[in-house]
This record gives structure tokens, C-alpha cells and sequence, in this order.
């Protein structure tokens, strides 16, 4: 596995924002290469220290990664964001994944049930997500 990951830091990726700006801002991870989605394998590496909550990512095709650190109520700005965005790439193609949003913390990932109807975004997360989102402060 640690060869496997040292590879897939060695792969270029593009990495811009999705928008809005802070310190929960969404980020879009994009490549030519068909790799760019195993970069969720290293996500801990992208976040600031003060994401203790860890992050919500998607990974909507092999193309791109697409992340927001979980660091204060913009989270929320940035999960809508990457809902309809994830879903449009999934759809999209080519080399579809997942349209899902995710949490990542700790090493391990959660799946955060999200639709997206037309253009209304229904958001179903488990408690223990809802429970870090009541902790967190607003935006700087």
C-alpha cells in the first residue's frame, strides 16, 4: 500500500477553488490522468491542522477529487456545492465513480445521504455529523 500511495503523490493534479472562499472552502482536484480520484486516499495530507472534524469530499469520476475541510459552518455552503457539482460530474463522465458526498475523519469515511432534485438538494446526514455541524463556528 505505501508503494501505491507514493505513486499517487507523484501524480500532477489541478487544484482550484469551487467558489466561495474561506476556511471551509470547497476545492475541485482535477487531471487528464485517470488517477486523480485516488487522491481521497490522501486527503489528511490537504487539510489544515484545524480540521479536526476531518472533511466532506466526492469523487465523481476518475478524473476529479472534490473537497472542503470541515473547519466552520461554510461546510455547509461547501456540501451544497459539491452535491450539485458531484452529480453533474458523475453524469457526466467519462470514467464515472460516485455521485455521493462523503466524510472523511480519522481514516475513516461515511457515506452523507444527499440528493439533488432538479435544482433543490435534499440532505439527510447521520446525527453524528449533524452534532459536529451544531459545534462549529461561523464563517471568519
Amino acid at each position: 500500500m505505501a508503494i501505491a500511495l507514493a505513486n499517487v503523490r507523484t501524480d500532477a493534479l489541478e487544484t482550484q477553488p469551487m467558489g466561495e472562499r474561506g476556511a471551509s472552502a470547497a476545492v475541485a482536484c482535477l487531471a487528464d490522468h485517470f488517477f486523480a480520484a485516488s487522491h481521497a486516499l490522501l486527503l489528511a495530507e490537504r487539510l489544515p491542522p484545524e480540521a479536526t472534524d476531518g472533511a466532506i469530499f466526492a469523487v465523481p469520476h476518475r478524473h476529479a477529487l472534490l473537497y472542503a475541510p470541515i473547519v466552520d459552518l461554510g461546510v455547509v455552503e461547501s456540501l451544497n456545492r459539491i452535491i450539485v457539482t458531484a452529480v453533474g460530474m458523475f453524469q457526466q463522465g467519462p470514467g464515472s465513480i460516485s455521485p455521493g458526498l462523503y466524510w472523511w475523519r480519522d481514516g475513516s469515511i461515511t457515506l452523507l445521504p444527499a440528493q439533488l432534485d432538479g435544482k433543490k438538494v435534499a440532505f439527510a446526514p447521520p446525527d453524528e455529523f449533524v452534532a459536529v455541524l451544531n459545534g462549529l463556528a461561523p464563517p471568519a
